[in-house]
């Protein structure tokens, strides 16, 4: 029986109702939510949630989970709009070491729960990782390539200060910075195409080698997106999205430089696509953790949680933050046995009764 059925109808609400705010305080297409609950008998229970538009669920991008994770409700529904919102839900009760798929391709992102009983008390404790995505290794620094001095300019609020003419030059300038990070995020993609088809121990040399072969075929590309001298194409309507022009010349390129065949780079360079395209779309998601712990005592809780609903504990995950570094929560608590320490009490009363007794005879 799924674990909603068995929480109590009070802590069922409040935690409902703590999720809801927390949804609707926080813009994004699609919400992920995973929820570790200690309520009920037995173990631990996870559930992992996706709820979004149906354009942004379904499309295709965001990886579900697989065993041991069971799918225990699919369902889409249309508002007064006629917008459709999809919503998956998945749980497992098997949480001594599972993983969760919100982590870059190649990468595991992990949660485990623990429950230990001991005579007087029972400890819980649960660790939920989220791996780095490393971007700007892996796609460069767009803001790398504004100049100094339009950032020091946007930084100290002197921007507003410009002209309609000052506000669309400063626009070109970015968006010409736009096309020049995505250069060099196809450029390292040719390595990373490179390494992934080949090994970690292909020659560095083999590397330079394919991205020297692909790097004037990209140049090119741009040149002819910018018009000739005489007549240059404004930067702010040249699109970003080169991927279907440059996937075969990227192939190509690394095939001539590394002797490997087309269909494994195809391959790769397709996973290494979609794997950009979504990190771009996460940005718009939501990533939630919930942790529930009935009538705990907080005994470690890192880092501080967002909110705070008595026994109930939420997250959320700053996409910002997974660009470059691992996150990791812990929270451990515990809770006094009842019955042990009731007959704890009785023993120690029962003693003490006997000792005072027998003194007063002695008396």
């Amino acid at each position: 029986m799924p674990y909603f059925e068995s929480m109590d109808i009070r802590k069922r609400i409040a935690i409902t109702a703590l999720i809801c705010v927390f949804a609707l305080s926080v813009s994004g297409c699609v919400t992920h939510r995973i929820l570790i609950s200690f309520i009920g008998e037995g173990n631990p229970v996870a559930s992992y949630t996706i709820e979004g538009d149906s354009l942004d669920v379904l499309d295709g991008r965001i990886p579900h989970p697989v065993e041991p994770w069971a799918l225990i409700k699919h369902e889409i529904e249309e508002d007064s709009s006629g917008n459709l919102t999809a919503r998956y839900l998945y749980e497992t009760s098997d949480v001594d070491a599972i993983a969760h798929p919100l982590a870059p391709m190649g990468e595991t992102g992990s949660l485990s729960a623990s429950e230990r009983k001991y005579w007087f008390y029972d400890v819980h404790e649960v660790i939920v990782s989220f791996p780095s995505w490393r971007a700007l290794d892996r796609y460069g620094d767009p803001d790398s390539y504004i100049p100094d001095d339009i950032r020091e300019l946007e930084e100290s609020g002197m921007d507003s200060l410009l002209t309609a003419e000052g506000e669309e030059e400063l626009e070109r300038v970015k968006a010409r910075a736009q096309q020049l990070w995505t250069v060099d995020r196809y450029l390292r993609q040719v390595e990373r195409l490179v390494i992934a088809t080949a090994g970690d121990e292909v020659d560095t040399a083999v590397v330079r080698e394919a991205v020297s072969r692909f790097a004037p075929i990209i140049r090119a590309h741009v040149m002819s997106l910018r018009g000739d001298m005489l007549e240059q194409r404004d930067p702010r309507d040249i699109s970003l999205e080169w991927y279907i022009e440059l996937r075969e010349s990227m192939i190509l390129a690394t095939s001539e430089a590394t002797g490997l065949s087309y269909d494994p780079l195809a391959s790769s360079l397709d996973s290494l696509e979609a794997e950009y395209k979504r990190w771009q779309d996460f940005q718009d998601d939501n990533v939630e953790i919930v942790i529930v712990m009935p009538e705990s005592h907080w005994q470690s809780i890192i880092p501080d949680p967002e909110e705070t609903l008595g026994d109930t504990l939420v997250w959320t995950i700053d996409r910002d933050m997974l660009a470059e570094h691992d996150f990791t929560i812990i929270a451990a608590g515990y809770h006094v046995a009842l019955m042990p320490t009731i007959l704890l009490g009785l023993f120690l009363g029962g003693g003490i009764g006997l000792i005072i007794r027998l003194r007063r005879k002695q008396l």
